[in-house]
């Protein structure tokens, strides 16, 4: 699961560069390999579990007449989309524990992996989530009783 994962968070690498897509596959800077822990799957699989609640809350348990509108249900995406933006950018390392390898480039000094690093993760999160979630709510929408149509 780690590779799924790792590959559909690497479609939307642009937000969080080389380097850090590199410390997330597990690089390891002493062995010159991929050996390290693998990322990806732990974010994907916290992802998933969140929106998959949470998307059943809205269509199970939170399905009044009134909030039944498409707004309403994106609304309620974004707010989902928002809690994984900080769920990826938290669970992301800290530059701290980041290898010195990936994270300075010894020869011009340059850093390669900044904090907006993270926060660019972090909105990729956003997109993934928001993505499972209307995904998750064209599966499960059919057996709820009042939020059966939306948002179509």
């Amino acid at each position: 699961m780690n590779n799924f994962f790792g590959q559909f968070y690497c479609l939307f690498q642009s937000f969080f560069g080389n380097n850090l897509a590199d410390c997330l596959w597990g690089y390891n800077c002493s062995a010159q390999d991929y050996t390290g822990t693998v990322v990806f799957g732990q974010i994907g699989f916290w992802t998933l579990g969140i929106v998959l609640l949470l998307t059943i809350l809205y269509y199970y348990v939170f399905n009044p007449v009134k909030y039944s509108r498409w707004y309403h249900w994106l609304a309620y995406g974004g707010l989902i989309s928002l809690i994984c933006f900080f769920l990826g950018w938290c669970l992301v390392p800290s530059l701290d524990s980041i290898q010195t390898c990936l994270l300075l480039d010894e020869t011009s000094g340059v850093q390669l992996i900044t904090e907006m690093d993270r926060v660019g993760f972090g909105l990729a999160n956003l997109l993934v989530s928001f993505i499972e979630f209307v995904l998750f709510s064209f599966i499960i929408k059919w057996w709820s009783v009042n939020c059966r149509y939306t948002p179509f």
